[in-house]
């Protein structure tokens, strides 16, 4: 059975267009594919905390070396990443506010970040996890930026 899990960040309820426009993009799924399980996590209602210290020290720890203070500082961020590891598709609908998204989204990308770098820790496949292990990207690092990478990012193309 195809998952989907539905991020929504508005603090509006029912009455934000954000909401409104993923429920209509939610029936449309779901009219091609029936027997599609959504799961939601209402941001807005429910706001995860922001990260605290504890969590990014526990994070940085090897596993092997985390105590029980270490996994209660990681227990809610664990809950989330289980809903995306169950999700085989994410519908992320949100409000903009002041060119940005709503401070529970990014509390939510913080709590989660984890998920991406247990992906990357695979070792001998592509990045993305799109491609198999015989892929040319494949046994990259891609935890660490090329310098190259990030000095074509920081020069202005009209300077």
């Amino acid at each position: 059975m195809t998952k989907l899990l539905h991020i929504s960040a508005s603090a509006r309820g029912e009455s934000s267009l954000s909401r409104q426009a993923a429920r209509r993009r939610l029936a449309q799924i779901r009219q091609r594919h029936p027997a599609l399980a959504v799961s939601e996590r209402d941001l807005g209602s429910e706001p995860p905390p922001h990260p605290p210290a504890a969590l990014v020290e526990a994070s940085l720890m090897p596993a092997a070396d985390r105590g029980a203070a270490e996994l209660a500082a990681l227990a809610h961020s664990e809950t989330l990443i289980a809903e995306l590891e169950a999700a085989e598709f994410v519908l992320i609908s949100t409000p903009m506010h002041n060119f940005s998204v709503p401070s529970a989204l990014k509390a939510w990308i913080d709590q989660t970040g984890r998920f991406v770098a247990r992906r990357l820790e695979r070792p001998g496949c592509s990045p993305t996890g799109r491609y198999g292990c015989s892929s040319p990207v494949a046994g990259r690092s891609m935890k660490a930026p090329r310098p190259s990478a990030i000095s074509s990012r920081l020069t202005c193309s009209t300077c």
